[in-house]
């Protein structure tokens, strides 16, 4: 605000200077107006005429020749015309250099003016980023619970699995003891079904109820063995399959974690990088308006010495000039009314 006050003072000073010349040169133009009269109005001024002029003579008698002084008057009055030429070219100077100088106040604004709007445009662009920050951040954020709690509802559905694994290695085991069990009393059938072919070798003895009993429990047993190695196959393929399962969903979930990680440095970075080149930029505007400030300011102060200056100088010459104007009259009166004999 004083910058703009301090401007609209220099305009308000410029004006009244260029004023004051338009004055000034009014006031010349009358004055040489005055050291070239009309011709209509030379004798009504006070010439006599050639009646007049013959009865000064008879009664005056013959004037002295006034040639020396009419020489000095017209010597003067070439001096003020010279002078009142001098003064009008100083005038002409005084209105180019406030031309100049108004020229250059203006273009000083403008520049003050443009930085000013450099400076608002690279706050508004940071406050964009700030918000985009923000809402990317929000974004980010926002994914990185999904993923959390899709892996978390994926961990609670493999939560039951460990406990699932132990049972079936339980079971798997249980399957193994009856297994050898069952082996065992393979044995002991195969020995008693030795024994008894060996008592069918005996005429004598009828074993054939005993030895129908043998096979009958012998093919028990080997149903019963088949379904239990049938039952450990299942149970092993089921353990593998959830094996499988469980090294999947836990590469998986690493991935998408280490992707998400990524992205987000990723983001954060170019963010980062962009808010850095947004501050240099703005500290390149801020620094470029503070010297466009500071030599604002001092053109300004310049051209107030100058502006004093010229109206000092305007004084003066308009001292001068009404000396002048007192001086031409001075003498133009005394071209019109000749001093008597």
């Amino acid at each position: 605000m004083s910058t703009e006050a301090t401007l609209s003072r220099g305009s308000r000073s410029a004006g009244h200077l260029r004023r004051q010349a338009e004055h000034q040169g009014r006031q010349v133009r009358e004055d040489e107006g005055e050291l070239h009269p009309p011709a209509d109005r030379v004798p009504a001024q006070g010439l006599p005429d050639e009646g007049a002029a013959e009865k000064m003579k008879g009664i005056c008698g013959p004037c002295p020749s006034k040639g020396g002084d009419g020489d000095a008057d017209a010597a003067e009055l070439n001096l003020l015309r010279a002078r009142v030429n001098e003064l009008k070219e100083e005038q002409l100077e005084f209105k180019c250099i406030m031309k100049e100088q108004s020229q250059q106040l203006e273009d000083y604004r403008n520049k003050y003016l443009l930085a000013q709007q450099k400076v608002e445009e690279q706050c508004v662009s940071l406050e964009k980023l700030n918000m985009n920050n923000k809402r990317i951040e929000q974004q980010i954020n926002t994914e990185v619970k999904e993923i959390r709690a899709k892996f978390q509802e994926k961990l609670n559905e493999l939560l039951h699995f460990p406990k699932l694994l132990e049972n079936e290695q339980l079971k798997l085991a249980q399957v193994c003891k009856e297994k050898d069990e069952m082996q065992t009393k393979l044995v002991v059938v195969c020995k008693e079904l030795k024994a008894c072919k060996a008592q069918l070798e005996q005429p004598s003895i009828d074993v054939r109820p005993q030895l129908a009993q043998c096979q009958m429990e012998l093919t028990q047993a080997r149903n019963e063995l088949e379904e239990l190695l049938r039952q450990r196959d299942l149970f092993c393929e089921q353990l593998k399959s959830t094996q499988d399962d469980l090294d999947t969903l836990r590469t998986e979930s690493a991935k998408i974690i280490a992707g998400t990680k990524e992205r987000a440095e990723l983001i954060k970075s170019q963010q980062q990088e962009q808010i850095n080149r947004l501050e240099k930029e703005l500290a390149q505007c801020r620094a470029t308006a503070s010297l466009s400030v500071n030599d604002r300011e001092a053109v300004i102060r310049e051209m107030q010495g100058q502006l004093n200056t010229l109206s000092y100088s305007f004084d003066a010459a308009q001292k001068q000039i009404k000396t002048l104007r007192n001086h031409i009259a001075y003498v133009s009166n005394e071209n019109c009314f000749p001093v008597k004999c």
